[in-house]
């Protein structure tokens, strides 16, 4: 009988060490593979914050266009400028820039009949003025003045409001009515003056509502027509013994460049309805806010001079144009004042330069620092 030799082919089992090895690579695969994708979707995310700040700093600057180009040459611009910390150059800067502008202003801040919201008065003239806002707090006094070239209200980049202030400047009622302007059978409140020291305005006939001053932004209509503000600041300069750096010369800037205010929620108004905020009251006081996040805004003119490169001069806040300007006699160079008035029209701007450094405002913010943008808009001449 012959035997049979079988043999088998018994397959041999990974050792130890090539297991470990096998698992270690398959780690890091899984570990680039996450890697790739959050890179990806940070990068996603930056692009979405990105996009969001440029599509509304865009729409500011649209606004700016629409307004810089209604300038009126026989009105005055102001731009002051402040830079909160002098020994850091790249500071946040709060500048304001005021003018007088022609177009098309809707009245934002209602009539004073019961029914505030059925107004639709329109102003084919406007004090513009734009600038970074004061926040006021809870049950604030609406006809507290701002202080003169008081700096906005933040601790922090987001903080900042940009805000955009439009005085319609209409002509007072057939009446002669003080403080009211009836338009289309409506009647409005209207500031007597745009001055910074101006009295406050009674807001409604009964006086359920105290007096606004002009910087709540509670009223934003004027019974003032362009020529008679221009009247109005060639007496106050003359009777100043005209221009000059001496306190009361700079009239166009202390009385019509002021910051204006606002409220963080309508809910934070002093005003009272049968017990409960007047949210009617809180929502106009609101209607300056532009564009929140706006940590630094920047003001620059230039007279049309270019450099070497054919690219425009401009001044400001640490590079003035002394024959131009009229600044304060302060020994830091941490704010400048340019005035553009009756009596300078020869140097009226020719360009003027917008910088704004716009911040996210998510709870984790996405862009460290912001974006910067610039926008240059050329004046009407």
């Amino acid at each position: 009988m012959v035997a049979v030799r079988t043999t088998s082919k018994t397959g041999r089992a990974f050792t130890l060490m090539e297991m470990l090895v096998a698992v270690a690579l398959l780690v890091l695969i899984f570990v680039g593979v996450g890697i790739v994708f959050s890179s990806a979707g940070r990068a996603v995310s930056v692009s979405q914050v990105t996009l969001e700040l440029m599509s509304n700093t865009r729409a500011v600057q649209q606004q700016i266009e629409r307004d810089i180009g209604g300038i009126s040459p026989d009105g005055f611009i102001v731009i002051r400028s402040r830079r909160e910390d002098t020994t850091q150059a790249n500071s946040r800067r709060f500048d304001m820039i005021s003018f007088l502008a022609q177009g098309s202003f809707p009245n934002r801040t209602g009539s004073t009949n019961a029914q505030p919201f059925t107004d639709r008065t329109v102003a084919n003239a406007a004090r513009v003025w734009y600038g970074q806002l004061v926040i006021e707090g809870a049950s604030p006094s609406q006809l507290s003045a701002v202080g003169v070239n008081a700096p906005p209200t933040g601790t922090n980049d987001r903080d900042f409001i940009l805000g955009r202030h439009t005085t319609l400047l209409l002509a007072e009622d057939g009446g002669g009515t003080a403080e009211r302007i009836a338009s289309n059978g409506i009647t409005v409140a209207a500031h007597g003056n745009i001055r910074l020291t101006g009295p406050g305005t009674s807001v409604d006939p009964g006086n359920s509502e105290p007096s606004a001053h002009i910087s709540s932004s509670r009223v934003c209509t004027a019974a003032l027509t362009p020529a008679q503000v221009m009247r109005n600041i060639m007496s106050e300069v003359t009777a100043a013994g005209g221009r000059g750096v001496a306190a009361g010369a700079r009239w166009e800037a202390d009385e019509y460049c002021f910051r204006f205010k606002t409220l963080r929620s309508p809910y934070d108004t002093e005003v009272q309805v049968s017990g409960a905020p007047s949210l009617t009251n809180g929502y106009f006081r609101m209607h300056p806010i532009m564009l929140q996040g706006t940590a630094s805004f920047a003001v620059d003119w230039s007279d049309g001079t270019t450099d070497g490169g054919g690219n425009l001069v401009f001044y400001g806040l640490g590079n003035p144009k002394a024959d131009t300007a009229i600044e304060p006699t302060l020994a830091s160079d941490d704010e400048y004042t340019a005035i553009f008035s009756f009596d300078n029209r020869a140097k009226w701007p020719k360009a003027l330069r917008f910088r704004y450094r716009v911040i996210d405002l998510d709870e984790q913010p996405r862009l460290a620092g912001g974006r910067e943008f610039t926008q240059i808009v050329r004046l009407p001449q």
